[in-house]
C-alpha cells in the first residue's frame, strides 16, 4: 500500500466516523431495542499476506443458534433480524469497518476479506488477491453486491461460493488492483454508494455465462503487475 493510498483512507475513515456518528447511534439503538445485544458483530477474517484480523459491522442476524448454517448469507435468510434485513440490504452495516480502515487491517478499497473457512481458495493465481489490502468498496463488492440472490435453490450455497462467486470475485479484482490509481478507486467508491440505490447489476443466468477462457488469459499479465505495484 502506498502513502498516498493510506492517506486517503486514513481521511475518508475519519471524515465518514464523524459524519455517520449520529446514524452509528440510531442503528446501535434499534438492534438493541430489536434483538438486544452484541451490537458489533465481530468474525475473523484473511487480511494481506494471509493475516488474520477481526472485522466490525453492525449484526445482522438475530441471537440464535446458526451454528449448521453456511457461511455465505442468502436471500431471505432465515437468520436476519428484522433490523438485519434492512442494514444488510443498504450496506449500513458495513459502517464500523471504517474502524478497521484506521487500525491499518483494511483499506477503504479492496477486495473483501474472506473468512478462513474459505483460505482454500487462495490457490494458484488467486493467491495474488493476498498482496492486495482487503477493503471495503471495490468492483467485486459492487457488481456482487446482490451476491444473496445469486445462490440457486438446492445447491449447496458453500459449494456454489467456492466454485463460481469466489473465482469470479476474484478474478474481477485482480485485473482491477493492476491497473488501481488514487483515481479509480475514488471513483469505485462513488459508484459503490450510488449502486445501493440501482437495480442489481447481475444475475443467475448472466453469472452462468462462461467467461473464464477471457479473464484466464488475462489474470496471469495482471498478477505481474500486482507484483510490481506492491
Amino acid at each position: 500500500m502506498t502513502v498516498q493510498k493510506r492517506l486517503l483512507d486514513i481521511g475518508i475513515a475519519v471524515f465518514g466516523l464523524l459524519l455517520s456518528f449520529p446514524l452509528f447511534a440510531l442503528i446501535a439503538v434499534a438492534i438493541w431495542f430489536d434483538d438486544g445485544r452484541p451490537i458489533i458483530f465481530r468474525q475473523r477474517r484473511i487480511g494481506r499476506n494471509g493475516h488474520i484480523f477481526y472485522i466490525n459491522k453492525f449484526r445482522k442476524f438475530a441471537n440464535d443458534d446458526f451454528s449448521s448454517a453456511p457461511h455465505v448469507t442468502l436471500v431471505n435468510d432465515e437468520r436476519y433480524s428484522r433490523v438485519g434485513k434492512f442494514l444488510d440490504k443498504t450496506k449500513l452495516n458495513e459502517l464500523p469497518q471504517l474502524i478497521n480502515v484506521l487500525r491499518g487491517d483494511m483499506s477503504i478499497v479492496g477486495p473483501r476479506p474472506e473468512i478462513p473457512a474459505f483460505s482454500h481458495c487462495f490457490e494458484g493465481q488467486h493467491k495474488a488477491l493476498l498482496e492486495i489490502t482487503p477493503g471495503i468498496f471495490g468492483p467485486s463488492q459492487t457488481m456482487f453486491r446482490n451476491e444473496a440472490d445469486m445462490y440457486p435453490p438446492g445447491r449447496d450455497a458453500n459449494e456454489f461460493y467456492e466454485s463460481v462467486l469466489f473465482p469470479r470475485k476474484a478474478e474481477l479484482d485482480i485485473e482491477y488492483y493492476a491497473r488501481a490509481t488514487i483515481f479509480s478507486d475514488l471513483s469505485w467508491v462513488i459508484r459503490s454508494l450510488v449502486a445501493v440505490f440501482m437495480p442489481p447489476p447481475m444475475n443467475i443466468d448472466e453469472l452462468s455465462k462462461d467467461g473464464s477462457n477471457e479473464q484466464g488469459r488475462s489474470i496471469k499479465e495482471s498478477r505481474v503487475r500486482l507484483k510490481s505495484t506492491n
